[in-house]
């Protein structure tokens, strides 16, 4: 175990592992969920401010956001991330580059995918080499195709 975090409410626990997983604990010692995608030792870790995600750094080279059902919810390629206080921002470095991102709070993630949609359907409906499925993300169906 590399690193231990409290949550918010001070209910859960976080722990960062050589073993490349990050993993969610109650405060009786069972474990909750696990966090796998990392290629490596997972080096930190952190709760948002909301207790609702959990970010990652590894010796991967990555940061990752998570919800605590273990699932990840965003990648960032660097060597060093660190998140402002309030999450609205995580910085990577690269070499001699540092990379601002905005950081998207589960409950706006919806919006992010609604206006992504609006922006890409023009290409589902005009592109026949589009499968069924993709189609599906954006609720466009291949009748609607052109």
């Amino acid at each position: 175990v590399w690193q231990v975090a409290f949550s918010p409410t001070g209910d859960q626990l976080a722990t960062s592992g050589a073993d490349g997983t990050a993993r969610l604990w109650d405060l009786n010692g069972n474990e909750i969920a696990q966090f796998e995608g990392h290629q490596g030792p997972v080096l930190q870790v952190a709760f948002s401010p909301t207790g609702d995600q959990l970010a990652t750094s590894g010796e991967d080279g990555t940061a990752r956001l998570w919800d605590l059902a273990g699932n990840q919810v965003a990648e960032f390629e660097g060597s060093h991330g660190t998140l402002d206080n309030d999450w609205r921002y995580i910085a990577i470095a690269d070499n001699d580059i540092v990379k601002l991102w905005p950081v998207y709070p589960l409950e706006h993630l919806d919006k992010l995918l609604v206006s992504a949609c609006q922006r890409l359907i023009p290409f589902l409906t005009n592109n026949r080499d589009i499968s069924d499925e993709d189609l599906t993300l954006c609720n466009v169906s291949p009748s609607q195709q052109n």
